[in-house]
């Protein structure tokens, strides 16, 4: 499993996200592309911080600003590992704990055409998907 991590400055500022693949051993057996992608699966970045937050992790090392800087960056992405993202009645069941990669690709595209008004939810397209 690969988690999203964020490069933090000395001003205990968000500078980068990052993928950490320091889980993955390289000795990770796949018969298939499927098995293989699903092995690059990356964690929601809403689990991640809360696990961290719970446990005590974040409050020793980082400021209060820091804190909430990466939870809002947390749950804006949590939007991307949503199984339908676009369904206008979602809630927190419909949230991933981990997607595949080019699950989350799929998302993120389309999240970013919608909010560029490139194209249009499925909802306002009529077909309710």
């Amino acid at each position: 499993m690969i988690i999203i991590d964020f490069d933090i400055n000395e001003n205990q500022d968000v500078t980068r996200l990052r993928l950490n693949t320091k889980r993955l051993t390289g000795y990770e057996r796949a018969g298939t592309l499927k098995d293989a992608v699903e092995k690059l699966s990356i964690e929601n970045t809403a689990r991640t911080f809360s696990k961290k937050y719970r446990a005590g992790e974040l409050e020793k090392r980082f400021e209060e600003k820091t804190i909430n800087q990466v939870a809002e960056i947390s749950n804006l992405l949590a939007d991307i590992f949503k199984y339908e993202p676009f369904a206008e009645n979602t809630d927190e069941h419909d949230l991933r704990p981990y997607m595949n990669p080019l699950q989350l690709l799929e998302n993120a595209l389309n999240m970013i055409a919608i909010q560029n008004n490139l194209i249009k939810t499925p909802s306002e397209n009529g077909d309710g998907r």
